[in-house]
């Protein structure tokens, strides 16, 4: 074989060579491509072999297909994709050099002044990756003076965060537990000081909303902050911390930390906040960790990852080079990439295959999905909805890290739900650490449609789930108090939610773990004690109720029998005491015979009514502001006047059988009391004088609006004036009658004769 294509040359555009074939009149073409240093040989017109790789492209003019042989690929991928980096794989960690150096510096002022570092950022900026990988990986290398000695702990919260802390401080400081669930910062300092040199304990708490998303026990997360922030605090002679305390913290769970003063001081003063990769970060994260495992990367596969990122043209290398949030798109992208790698290459097509950054993720998860058989893919439904912390109050869905054994043996199907979960964790979807697990990132939330839709379709039962889940937790953390139990509505649902279990849409929400069973069952054997309770309590009071009503009937017919002998005696007392006023107060006795028949029918009462029927009675009328002189009623008995001491003369309408009633306003026009109010003959007119003489005549044909009165000066003869004396004088009122009627004069007073009349 002899090389053809000229000197060696790197990528896709090193040697290359093309060959037609028309068998049979069909063309078909063969081409050969080498990269790096490979070289390509032809023998036998249609064979081309690669000293390094070859690739080998058939085409037909409709479609292409690669075939790289088996023997060129490479078996370490230095991408992690959705997962991030351990401390192991530091050496494929890259495009974090700044931040890194300022998380070491900042470590660094801790040594002396005590305090913890909190490093915040968006989800998906890269947090996890860059502590474990970045910050751990650099103080075990023995950055910080004698940090390669130091213990290192790496923890999340979980539910239960004191069990957690507990558990890795004892581990690593490889010393007897005494009981105490923590280490205090005493012991802590007589642990380290056993080991060679000064050490420190290093506690890196990553993903710290977990604190507040999964531990419903608010004294709890006190006591963690408490027992973490107190290994960076100075002690009381000024002596050093015991360790450095690192926090990874969500930028969206900032309002949470400000209910611990201790914790929100440390954000306050020591924070570092943590932006998306720079374009040279980018491309760092990219070609470095390929050419540490002997990777090459085709060109311009660069550019295009950068183009999807939504990097722009304008700006330096140092700007950043795509929204935040972005980065776990891009590292699942390169994954896949390398899943779809030729030879030793990281190809444009590869990348491309795999639906791009954009699509990446829920295309890979739905690859997965895809080959379980129906009865699973509803198995793997349940489990990733079990996987989700349902956010509440307008607050976001997060990860639910679940026990491996409660996750598979609440499924209705264990044997198929441990399948499900080991599928996934070999996609790299889920996780499995430990005893756990858990969607490997929250960006699985975001991107995958077919999980958004199970979200979106199943949030009510199973939020009512969790609801429950978190009561039982909180039940059992408080020694099963019963104040703690389920009671009216929310029992309803809940036994609701557990008897849907077997249903074919609500199968993983209905099936409870041990704890909420049980909490669960209490709380219905408690409603039905209580109710127990109630139905007996009812039933006494029925009973009391009862005997208070037969006593309440007896006491009503004594206090009836009461009342009627005493209204017997009062109706008694009044018809005595109306037959004692009848000769002298008619009107008074009717009343009182009203009164007597009212409370006490009786013939002797009626006969006394009939008699007081066809007598005379007066009735009282009001309305004039001083004391009444002088009546008269008209000659047809329908209207009667009356005069009083102020002056004014009211007009009452006697024509029916009832009440009399007022006619119109007062009729005024006097200064002094009216003496005398006389109507005419016929009662179209009304006369009145005055104590000083003064007499007017008004038209009262119709009495509700009589007009303005008429008089005229006139001298009325001495003796005729009416008097407190003579009321009934005539020779006034004919006086009157018979004056002028001359209108809109002023009236004018009549001298007083000698003998004091008017």
């Amino acid at each position: 074989m002899t090389p053809i294509g000229g000197p060696p040359a790197r990528g896709s555009g090193g040697p290359s060579v093309r060959s037609e074939e028309m068998p049979r009149g069909e063309r078909v073409g063969l081409q050969a491509r080498a990269s790096d240093r490979a070289r390509i040989y032809q023998a036998r017109r249609d064979l081309y072999v690669s000293e390094r790789d070859l690739h080998v492209h058939y085409e037909t003019g409709v479609r292409r297909t690669h075939r790289v042989p088996d023997a060129a690929l490479s078996d370490e991928c230095p991408y992690p994709g959705l997962s991030a980096f351990t401390t192991e794989q530091a050496r494929w960690f890259f495009g974090r050099d700044s931040v890194v150096a300022k998380l070491l510096v900042r470590l660094d002022g801790c040594l002396a002044a005590g305090g913890a570092l909190v490093v915040v950022a968006p989800s998906g900026a890269g947090k996890s990756s860059l502590l474990r990988a970045g910050l751990l990986a650099e103080l075990r290398r023995g950055v910080l003076p004698g940090s390669a000695r130091w213990p290192l702990v790496w923890l999340t919260p979980t539910s239960h965060p004191m069990e957690a802390l507990g558990a890795h401080l004892w581990e690593v400081m490889e010393s007897g537990r005494d009981g105490s669930p923590v280490l205090r910062p005493d012991e802590l300092r007589r642990a380290l000081a056993k080991g060679p040199g000064e050490r420190r304990v290093v506690v890196v708490v990553d993903q710290l909303e977990e604190l507040f998303t999964l531990c419903p026990d608010k004294q709890q997360r006190r006591d963690f902050l408490d027992a973490v922030l107190g290994i960076a605090e100075v002690g009381p002679s000024g002596e050093p911390p015991p360790g450095l305390v690192v926090f990874g913290l969500r930028s969206d769970f900032y309002t949470q930390c400000a209910a611990h003063p201790a914790l929100l001081d440390a954000v306050e003063r020591n924070q570092v906040m943590m932006g998306p990769l720079t374009r040279t970060g980018v491309r760092e994260a990219i070609l470095y960790p390929a050419r540490a495992v002997g990777l090459d990367v085709e060109p311009g596969l660069v550019e295009v990852l950068l183009r999807d990122l939504g990097t722009t043209e304008e700006g330096s290398d140092d700007d950043p080079a795509y929204e935040i949030g972005r980065l776990p798109l891009l590292a699942h992208a390169l994954r896949a990439t390398w899943l779809r790698r030729a030879g030793r290459v990281l190809t444009v097509d590869g990348y491309e295959a795999t639906g791009g950054i954009a699509h990446s993720v829920a295309t890979e998860a739905d690859r997965w999905f895809d080959r379980l058989d129906p009865p699973a893919r509803e198995t793997a439904r349940s489990l990733f909805l079990r996987l989700v912390k349902f956010g509440e109050r307008g607050a976001a869905d997060t990860r639910c890290p679940v026990r491996y054994d409660d996750l598979v043996s609440q499924c209705a199907r264990p044997e198929e739900a441990a399948q499900v979960v080991e599928k996934f964790t070999r996609g790299r979807l889920l996780t499995r650490e430990q005893d756990t697990v858990t969607i490997t990132h929250e960006v699985l939330l975001r991107t995958w449609p077919r999980l958004r839709q199970w979200i979106r379709d199943h949030r009510a039962r199973y939020l009512a789930r969790q609801r429950l889940e978190d009561a039982a937790a909180a039940w059992e953390e408080a020694g099963r108090d019963p104040g703690l139990l389920y009671r009216g509505v929310r029992l309803e649902e809940a036994r609701a939610l557990a008897g849907g279990g077997g249903a074919h849409d609500d199968e993983g929400a209905g099936r409870l773990g041990p704890v909420a069973s049980e909490f669960l069952s209490t709380s219905v054997r408690h409603r039905q004690r209580v109710r127990g309770i109630w139905q007996g309590l009812v039933a006494v009071l029925s009973a009391l109720a009862v005997a208070l009503a037969v006593v309440g009937v007896f006491a009503r017919v004594q206090s009836d029998r009461a009342q009627q002998e005493r209204n017997t005696a009062i109706a008694g007392e009044v018809r005595a005491e109306a037959d004692q006023l009848r000769m002298t107060d008619a009107s008074l006795a009717a009343q009182l015979d009203v009164v007597a028949q009212r409370m006490q029918p009786n013939e002797s009462t009626v006969v006394s009514l009939l008699g007081d029927e066809d007598t005379p009675l007066s009735t009282v009328l009001t309305g004039h502001r001083g004391e009444v002189n002088t009546v008269d009623f008209s000659p047809d008995g329908r209207v009667l006047a009356s005069g009083d001491s102020k002056g004014e003369i009211r007009l009452w309408n006697t024509a029916g059988p009832g009440r009399p009633s007022r006619l119109g306003d007062p009729l005024r026009g006097f200064h002094k009391p009216v003496w005398g109010v006389h109507f005419s003959a016929v009662g179209h007119f009304l006369a009145a004088a005055d104590e000083d003489g003064t007499f007017r005549r008004w038209d009262v044909r119709d009495p509700g609006t009589p007009p303005p009165w008429v008089a005229r000066s006139m001298r009325v003869a001495a003796g005729s004036t009416p008097s407190r004396s003579a009321p009934t004088g005539a020779s006034w009122r004919q006086q009157a009658m018979t004056a002028g009627s001359g209108c809109g004069t002023s009236p004018t007073p009549v001298p007083r004769s000698s003998s004091g009349h008017r």
